[in-house]
């Protein structure tokens, strides 16, 4: 998960966030399947933590679908409680849910194949 961030005019938050998609973590070596694109509002430039509180910002979320096709959500206005909602809905992608599906679906058949061979020897 990767949160790109500017001030207005924010022209490029956007196409940034898009760009960042299925990009390569140093750090965990995972590729990127969510970005949350967000406009701090010019309050926050003057570095009072009092103000974040308080603030709304606009954000959108960018993630691949489960193909690996990118995917923006409209924009949204919230808080800083609406940020990490977001944040958390983006830590479980589209494609992500697709490798679980295919994971527990082989699972299932190799089970299914066991069960089916210990039957088979009890008749």
């Amino acid at each position: 998960m990767i949160v790109e961030t500017e001030f207005p005019p924010a022209a490029g938050v956007d196409r940034e966030a898009s760009a960042t998609l299925g990009t390569r973590l140093r750090s965990t070596g995972k590729d990127t399947d969510g970005v949350l694109s967000v406009v701090l509002p010019e309050g926050l430039g003057t570095g009072d933590l009092r103000a974040v509180d308080g603030a709304a910002c606009l954000y959108a979320t960018h993630c691949l679908d489960a193909a690996g096709e990118p995917a923006q959500g409209e924009c949204l206005e919230g808080g800083v409680d609406d940020l990490a909602d977001a944040i958390g809905r983006l830590s479980l992608s589209g494609r992500q849910l697709a490798r679980g599906a295919e994971a527990l679906e082989a699972a299932v058949a190799q089970t299914a194949g066991l069960l089916s061979g210990y039957a088979g020897e009890l008749h």
